[in-house]
């Protein structure tokens, strides 16, 4: 958005500042053409000189491009003139340079919220242009309107410009997926189920393989003495209970174990349709070994 128009009512409020507002005819006089009447009314008022110090301490930063020095200024000395009739005029014209160094700063800096703020200010100042002068002063006010409307036409544009801007970032580059979400692979539910499964089926096979044995080791009685009854009885006992454990284990186990062995693959594949290219290392089986194998992605 182009500035330079922003400085407009600059030098009239300075112009205006300060002097006796007693009448709007006051204040289209020429410069130096001041009535004798219009002796300043503020001259002991500590809080009027204080005003009038900021404002020109603001004026200047304005011209120096140190607009937020500016506002800063501007809005203090705002706040110390008496919001009285007679001086109207004087906070009018102090909205309108605030509203003009707002426009100024966006133009530094680009921060929308001074777009906003002159907005607001320039709205303020147009609705007390129609008290601000006389009817003998109607082609003056007709001209501050037209100013007014053309800076709220350029605001409102920007403001529109930022929104499509923003807008359009917001679809070219999505917000990114928290670290947890983005690290939280499709199928790794599946995967700690299976994992769990393939556990417990191995263990099952193991228990099969144990079982295995201790019926093996006390099916055979032969080496008991034949009149050794409870000895034989306990011995058989073990090897039932060891054939018992072998049926289950194995029967359990390998339910466990197939269970597991079809999650972590579908769970697998899951994660590698997924995945960014890369090298993982996965489970690898068939029929001779089972192992790890290092598996590419391109």
């Amino acid at each position: 958005m182009d500035p330079r128009g922003t400085c407009v009512l600059l030098v009239p409020a300075m112009l205006l500042a300060w002097c006796q507002p007693l009448s709007a005819h006051a204040r289209t006089q020429p410069e130096g053409e001041v009535s004798p009447s219009a002796e300043p009314a503020h001259e002991d008022d500590p809080a009027l000189d204080e005003a009038q110090r900021l404002f020109s301490e603001g004026a200047l930063m304005f011209e120096t491009a140190d607009y937020a020095g500016a506002i800063e200024r501007w809005t203090a000395a705002y706040g110390l003139v008496p919001s009285v009739p007679e001086y109207s005029v004087i906070k009018a014209k102090l909205i309108a340079n605030l509203s003009a160094a707002h426009e100024r700063a966006y133009a530094v800096d680009e921060r929308v919220e001074h777009l906003n703020q002159a907005k607001i200010l320039l709205e303020s100042y147009r609705a007390s242009i129609d008290t601000i002068y006389t009817e003998e002063e109607a082609d003056e006010r007709d001209r501050e309107l037209a100013w007014v409307v053309e800076r709220l036409t350029k605001i409102d544009a920007e403001l529109q410009a930022v929104a499509e801007r923003e807008a359009a970032a917001r679809q070219t580059d999505p917000e990114p997926r928290s670290e947890s979400e983005s690290s939280r692979a499709p199928g790794r539910g599946l995967v700690i189920g299976g994992g769990v499964l393939t556990g417990l089926g191995v263990a099952g096979l193991g228990v099969m393989a144990g079982g295995m044995v201790l019926g093996s080791q006390n099916n055979d009685v032969t080496d008991l003495p034949t009149n050794d009854l409870d000895a034989r009885g306990a011995r058989f006992a073990q090897g039932r209970l060891g054939n018992a454990l072998a049926i289950a284990g194995g029967v359990g186990g390998g339910l466990l174990l197939a269970a597991g062995v079809g999650l972590l693959v579908v769970g697998l594949n899951k994660n590698r349709a997924a995945a960014t290219p890369g090298v993982a290392l996965v489970p690898s089986f068939d029929r001779t070994q089972a192992g790890l194998a290092l598996v590419g992605r391109f």
